[in-house]
C-alpha cells in the first residue's frame, strides 16, 4: 500500500469524485454532485491534491485537514 492510501482518512467516493472533475477538467462534475447530494461538509482529510487543477471546484467547508493533506 503507497503512503498516500495510507494517510487517506476521508470519504473514499468524495475523493473519486473531485478526482473525476479533474481529470475532465470540468469542474461542474463535483460541483454538480455535491449540490444534488447535500454533501455540505465533503470530507478529504489527509487526501493527496497535488496535481490536480481544481479551479473552480467548490471545496467550501471541505475536511481537508492541512497536517495531513498534502495540497
Amino acid at each position: 500500500m503507497e503512503d498516500a492510501e495510507r494517510t487517506f482518512l476521508g470519504d473514499s467516493t468524495h475523493l473519486q469524485i473531485l478526482r473525476e472533475a479533474a481529470q475532465k477538467k470540468d469542474p461542474g462534475v463535483w460541483n454538480r454532485w455535491r449540490d444534488e447530494h447535500n454533501v455540505g461538509r465533503p470530507n478529504l482529510r489527509g487526501a493527496d491534491l497535488s496535481g490536480l487543477v481544481l479551479h473552480e471546484v467548490n471545496l467550501q467547508f471541505a475536511n481537508l485537514e492541512i497536517g495531513r493533506a498534502h495540497v
